[in-house]
Formats: C-alpha cells, sequence, structure tokens
C-alpha cells in the first residue's frame, strides 16, 4: 500500500521481489524509464529459457530477482519498490509507468511521489501553496517554470541587465511561486569597503497560481500557475496584487534570435550579444514553453538597424507585458535619451559558478582561480558584472562585460591580461602606479583595458597592469593613472527589496 515519505532500501525483499541496488547508485547518472523496465522483464530467449526461479536482471540499477511461480510482469511490482525506481526517472517516464494500467494509475496522485520531484527544485513543504498537493505544484508549476531557476543576461544596450528567477516561498511576496528579479546598482561611486551592497535585487515578475481570495486576476482560469507583472521599478516596490497584471514569458529557438543582432543609432554601435562569450550556461536548462514566433520588424520604420553578418543565437528567453509603465515591458527601456524605444530584451543563460578563491601568496594558486562572476567598480558609472575568462591556449586573462555603460557595453572585453609570465614586483615594482601602495600585492601581470565612447570603432586600448590582492580581489589600473577594483561574486552579500 502507499506510505507517506520514501523507503530507500539497498537490500528490500518484498513478496516475489528482490531488489539489489549498488552502495553507490547515483540517480543522476541512472538510466531511464527504458532500461528499467528492461531490468524487470527477462532480458532474451536465454533468459527465458531458464527456471523462472533462476530468472534474474542486471543493469546500472542493480539486481532485480524474480522469484515467484509466473512469468514477471510490470503490474506485479510492489510500489515500493516502484517509489525507489522513481527516483531514477525523469517525471514524464514516471507518468508514462504509472498510466500503462488500471493498477499503476491508481498511484498516479501518490504524494510521496510527487514530493521527489518538487524537492529537486526545494520544494519540500506545501504549506506556503496553500490548498496545493505536491503533485498540483510539481506538474503545474515547477515542472513547465522550474528550470528558469537562476540568472539571465540581459542584451539591452548599452547597459545590459540580470535578470534572476528563485522560489518565493516566505515572507516578503502576497503569494508563494517563483519571482524574477532584476539585478540593479545604485549609480554613483559605491562604498569602497562594502562594494557588494550596492547590488541590490527588485522583483518585477511573479510566477504563482490565482487566488481570488487576494485579489489576483484570474486571467485564464485554470488550475495552472500563472505569470504576472507585479513590480514598479521606479519606486523600486512590489504592488499590491490588485494592480498585477498578466505577462507573458516565451522562449526563443536558436534560428528565432537571428534578429537579435548588432544595433545601431547615429554614432552608437553595440556590439553582438552573446558573442563568443564563456558566460553562456550551456548546460542550463529551458522552461518547457512553446517557442516564441518570432516577427522581424520593418526596417524602414525602425531606429535600428540589424548587422546581417552575425551569427546565430543560441537559445533565450524573452519577457513582455502590455503596460507600458512596466519594466518588462517590450519598449520600456531607456538606456539613452536620444536613442528612444528600443526592443524588446533577451535574456540568456548566466554562468554564475562561484570559484572558490586561493591566496595569492599560496603555492596553489594559478591565474585560473579568477574565473567566474565579479562586481567591478567603475567610478563615475558605478558597478558592473564581469565575467573572468581563461584562454589557455593564448595566455590570456579576459574580462568580459555582462553589464556595461555607454563608454565600453555589455559584450564586450573590458580587458585583456597575458598571464604567460607575472611581473617580478621588485624588479618591475618602478612600473606599477603608485596607486597600489596601500595595497598588499602579490600577483601582478600586464596587459590592455579598453576604453571608447558608445563602442565605436576608434575605441583604444591602454596599457594596463592587474594586480591580484586577495583571494577573491583584484585591481586594474590603467597607464593613465585610472583604477578599477574587483570583488568576486558572492550571494550572501547582495540584498533584496521587495
Amino acid at each position: 500500500m502507499p506510505t507517506e515519505g520514501f523507503i530507500e532500501p539497498l537490500d528490500y525483499l518484498l513478496q516475489d521481489w528482490h531488489l539489489e541496488l549498488p552502495p553507490d547508485a547515483n540517480p543522476r547518472n541512472s538510466p531511464g524509464l527504458a532500461q528499467v523496465e528492461h531490468a524487470i522483464t527477462p532480458l532474451n530467449d536465454h533468459s527465458r529459457g531458464m527456471n523462472r526461479d533462476e530468472s534474474t536482471s542486471t543493469d546500472q540499477l542493480g539486481q532485480l530477482k524474480y522469484t515467484g511461480p509466473h512469468q514477471p510482469r510490470i503490474v506485479d511490482i510492489p510500489f515500493d519498490i516502484i517509489m525507489v525506481m522513481s527516483r531514477f526517472m525523469s517525471a514524464t517516464e514516471v507518468m508514462n509507468l504509472l498510466s500503462s494500467c488500471r493498477k499503476l494509475h491508481s498511484f498516479i496522485d501518490e504524494e510521496s511521489i510527487w514530493l521527489h520531484f518538487c524537492s529537486r527544485y526545494g520544494v519540500r513543504d506545501r504549506q506556503p501553496f496553500v490548498g496545493r498537493s505536491f503533485k498540483e505544484i510539481y506538474t503545474c508549476l515547477l515542472h513547465t517554470y522550474g528550470p528558469l531557476l537562476g540568472t539571465w543576461a540581459g542584451n539591452h544596450p548599452p547597459i545590459g541587465n540580470i535578470l534572476e528567477f528563485r522560489l518565493q516561498l516566505g515572507p516578503g511576496m502576497p503569494a508563494a511561486g517563483i519571482v524574477g528579479e532584476i539585478w540593479h546598482f545604485d549609480r554613483g561611486l559605491p562604498n569602497k569597503s562594502r562594494l557588494f551592497d550596492d547590488l541590490t535585487r527588485t522583483a518585477v515578475v511573479l510566477i504563482t497560481f490565482p487566488d481570488p481570495s487576494l485579489g489576483i486576476t484570474v486571467v485564464h482560469p485554470s488550475r495552472y500557475a500563472q505569470v504576472y507583472c507585479c513590480g514598479d521599478m521606479s519606486r523600486r516596490i512590489v504592488r499590491p496584487p490588485t494592480e498585477w497584471h498578466e505577462a507573458s514569458l516565451h522562449t526563443l529557438s536558436r534560428l528565432a534570435t537571428l534578429t537579435n543582432t548588432d544595433i545601431v543609432s547615429g554614432r552608437y554601435k553595440y556590439p553582438d550579444f552573446p558573442g563568443a562569450s564563456s558566460w553562456y550556461d550551456v548546460l542550463r536548462p529551458f522552461p518547457r514553453l512553446h517557442p516564441l514566433v518570432q516577427v522581424t520588424p520593418n526596417e524602414s520604420t525602425s531606429t535600428y538597424v540589424r548587422d546581417r553578418d552575425v551569427t546565430a543565437k543560441p537559445c533565450a528567453i524573452t519577457l513582455g507585458c502590455p503596460s507600458g509603465d512596466s519594466y518588462i515591458s517590450s519598449y520600456s527601456h531607456r538606456a539613452m535619451s536620444d536613442l528612444g524605444d528600443l526592443p524588446a530584451t533577451y535574456y540568456f543563460p548566466l554562468c554564475t559558478e562561484v570559484v572558490r578563491g586561493i591566496p595569492p601568496e599560496s603555492v596553489e594558486w594559478t591565474p585560473a582561480s579568477l574565473r567566474g562572476l565579479w562586481l567591478g567598480d567603475y567610478a563615475e558609472v558605478g558597478t558592473e558584472c564581469i565575467h573572468v575568462e581563461v584562454d589557455e591556449g593564448s595566455s590570456t586573462l579576459r574580462g568580459w562585460k555582462v553589464t556595461g555603460d555607454v563608454f565600453v557595453p555589455r559584450g564586450t572585453t573590458t580587458w585583456d591580461i597575458h598571464i604567460g609570465v607575472p611581473l617580478d614586483i621588485n624588479e618591475d615594482g618602478w612600473r606599477i602606479p603608485a596607486l597600489l601602495e596601500h595595497s598588499e600585492v602579490h600577483q601582478v601581470y600586464c596587459g590592455a583595458m579598453r576604453f571608447g565612447n558608445g563602442y565605436t570603432d576608434t575605441y583604444v586600448n591602454t596599457l594596463a597592469f592587474l594586480a591580484v590582492t586577495g583571494p577573491d580581489d583584484m585591481t586594474v589600473l590603467s597607464s593613465d593613472g585610472r583604477k578599477f577594483t574587483y570583488t568576486r561574486y558572492r550571494e550572501k552579500h547582495s540584498s533584496r527589496k521587495s
């Protein structure tokens, strides 16, 4: 009979079945439904010719032995073994299995099955979703929108932005669900001692179940979760549920994003995004939505001209809202006063793997320990996000701007540092500007920093030095005396507004 919770036997004997799982069984690396069924039924004619009390099937899951008097059938598998098997399957495979016959279909609403799939996304308590079962939470919310969880880089020129989706289960929002928050930084000189305090997040979209008792508009009467525009970016607050309205969320295929190319307006020319950047997370799954069929704008009436030589873009997501005052509205962004309305922003999966910093004075330290996402102080234009990559082939440490400014926009490299041979501080110290005299320096490399205005073809590269001052801190100094400090991105240093 179905039981609450999971039974996790390694040597479990029940009636006519004996399931033996290896002690190192890993659900992430285990085969799918086809292999599991293969383990349950006789493998071939040879096994059929064996005595039924000796028939054995073996695969990566371990050994499943049937010792009963009849030919084994999948319907004869006890529920507790089905529970173990479900941990090695996707939700779709489990649904297919439980829909194969009436007996198994009677288990389809078993909460412990769906608790397991909800827990993969961090939902282990259904209390925040008042009145919803684990099956509803998974099938109507997490299965479709769960892959959104994480950070996404927006292509909006020239600054760009970062949209982060996370679970909203506690206080701070009127309803539980998946909230999308925009990163923003207070412009102006950041607090040098607490650079991360400049990063805040403001909710702009919430994916939740419609609840008329909260005043949430039921856009399409349905038991499924819906996407709502909930934020007021001008005041950086979450609006009351009575003011929420429908938003659209779509995926874009690789071919559809061909229209997302270089933008030219007057003297400003912005780079392709994403270009050959290592920050694009190729392993990130996408929400299970129908791809948006993109309509090419009329170039004769558009302010922006697309570069036809740009390569196809990888998959992306896009948000839309019919309200003109919404941050996610297709034509609400104003990057510069003389640019007018800009096309919709596309968001690409951003890799935010946090690499463990190594003290630069340690013999274990290598330039590769600097890879990952950093926050940089760019003086008058404020804090920007930089993704550092290591090109082993050319011995180059490269800083990509995930967010940028009118001088060096998003999608460009802010500096290229040669890491083949470090400078000897004792012998070459005279080459390093005196701005580092109060910092503890252990590793110094030489390279070039990029400057320009609107990323025209006349941008210049200036001699620059990169100095590693700590496991999670570094400074870049240009030959003309400008100083840029960087701190490794850490989730714990950020704050939220709601």
